[in-house]
């Protein structure tokens, strides 16, 4: 799932750290750029996935325009089940905005008409953690985030979000 979430009956551990690129119509000024500072977003209309969605990573995406120096001009809000399709780059195509999407999905869609571009000062990223209930004592969990800390890409020290199921940390 996507972090954060405020759920104190749940742990938390960092999978892997999601970049967000902006997505432009190829015939856009920016589809020249080879990165995008987030402040050349403040003269754009933004297509931004429902808050419904995610409240935490929009309050994240809005808040890294403020740190960027402006309130971003939401042109679109989709819903998920569009967000995650070609909905949202038929959009960008067609010149009805820019979109901030995360680069895992930029690599599954090329899309006629968009480009990408990575975002810079800042650099917007989003955490991806596997999460379960604190109190789980299941050797079946503990066998799972064996599997899940072996092959994700972050891990050792500093990837915990929250203590694990018996870490000292816990008693």
């Amino acid at each position: 799932m996507l972090a954060p979430v405020d759920d104190d009956a749940l742990a938390f551990e960092r999978v892997l750290e999601i970049e967000l690129v902006v997505a432009v119509p190829t015939d856009h000024p920016l589809a020249a750029w080879g990165e995008v500072p987030m402040r050349e977003l403040a003269r754009e209309r933004i297509i931004l996935f429902s808050r419904r969605f995610h409240p935490g990573c929009d309050d994240y995406v809005v808040g890294c325009c403020r740190e960027a120096g402006f309130d971003p001009n939401v042109a679109q809000r989709n819903e998920p089940q569009l967000y995650f399709g070609a909905t949202t780059y038929r959009m960008v195509a067609s010149g009805a905005g820019v979109a901030i999407v995360a680069r895992p999905l930029v690599s599954m869609f090329r899309p006629v008409g968009v480009d990408f571009k990575p975002l810079r000062e800042p650099r917007p990223m989003l955490d991806l953690v596997v999460a379960w209930r604190r109190e789980d004592p299941s050797p079946n969990l503990q066998t799972f985030l064996e599997v899940v800390r072996e092959l994700a890409p972050i891990g050792g020290a500093g990837a915990s979000l929250a203590p694990s199921p018996g870490d000292p940390a816990e008693t």
